[in-house]
């Protein structure tokens, strides 16, 4: 083989790899995203709770 077809041949398996590696760090990121979700809401699901419940109270006494 060639110099130069080697060196393609890497290239292209570096790129390839590459790739392989993005996908691996976006389903990280996403799932970090998830477990923060999950947190927020685990804290927070009680008051926002709350909010809701009285947010729509009061369209329903604005509205009768």
């Amino acid at each position: 083989m060639s110099r130069i077809h080697v060196f393609v041949l890497n290239l292209v398996h570096g790129v390839r790899s590459e790739r392989g590696a993005s996908m691996v760090e976006y389903a990280l990121l996403l799932a970090l995203l998830a477990m923060a979700a999950v947190a927020a809401l685990t804290a927070f699901g009680g008051g926002l709770g709350q909010e809701f419940s009285d947010i729509n109270s009061t369209i329903d006494v604005n509205i009768n």
